[in-house]
């Protein structure tokens, strides 16, 4: 579970969860030489919407690829589910939200993989 008092260290420590793929070295600061790939993140829209028994949990992230200074590309991700609500608590939806940005995140990693030759996808 992702837990943070505000959004941007959730995004954050939601990011750093791909920190267990060891062919990934995650900073927090650009090394000198400029030879790793920059990960900009910004947090588009985080909402949830409840309709009868479901609520339907979204998070939308723009991540910008670059390096040495040198744009490679931009993207726009939704992490989105849709879960039955139970009992309308608050650890129902903080788990909807969690999972939705799971599933940003993951579609980040394949990305992340796919722009560092050195570190193929394996399938």
């Amino acid at each position: 579970m992702v837990k943070a008092k505000d959004s941007r260290q959730w995004v954050l420590n939601g990011l750093r969860s791909m920190g267990i793929d060891k062919r990934l070295r995650l900073l927090d600061r650009p090394q000198p030489d400029g030879g790793e790939l920059l990960v900009s993140t910004e947090l588009v829209k985080a909402y949830i919407m409840a309709q009868n028994t479901q609520k339907a949990a979204n998070i939308v992230l723009r991540v910008r690829y670059s390096r040495g200074g040198v744009a490679l590309s931009e993207h726009v991700y939704r992490g989105a589910v849709t879960n039955i609500d139970w009992a309308g608590g608050v650890g129902e939806t903080v788990a909807s939200l969690n999972e939705a940005l799971y599933r940003d995140v993951a579609q980040i990693h394949d990305d992340i993989l796919k722009l560092c030759p050195a570190a193929p996808i394996a399938r």
